[in-house]
């Protein structure tokens, strides 16, 4: 693969880095324990405990995105790291430059 073809796909997965770090900001507006609050008054007996069971699964789902939106992005950085290293610097210096800086940064 020729060194400005690396140098797209590290674009490329800048562009996915950004938004997967979008959507995980996005996650993190969300507060799961307000809903324990809401309409407890409402929640009695059978119907409160199928609620909270409800809720934590909820709970954890969200947890489990979160985690996997984080590794994702560890795995795009990884793959910019090794895309970059790839790049002969003497060869290519302003693009193994470029590179780098994005992978970095």
């Amino acid at each position: 693969m020729s060194a400005e073809a690396k140098l797209y796909k590290i674009k490329r997965l800048e562009s996915a880095i950004s938004q997967l770090k979008a959507m995980a900001q996005e996650l993190d507006s969300y507060a799961f324990t307000q809903f324990q609050k809401a309409g407890s008054g409402q929640w009695i007996g059978q119907k409160e405990k199928r609620f909270q069971n409800q809720l934590s699964q909820a709970s954890t789902h969200f947890n489990q995105s979160k985690s996997q939106l984080e590794s994702a992005i560890r795995e795009c950085r990884s793959k910019q790291m090794a895309l970059a290293g790839s790049i002969d610097a003497v060869e290519h210096p302003i693009i193994s430059a470029e590179a780098w800086s994005i992978a970095f940064f």
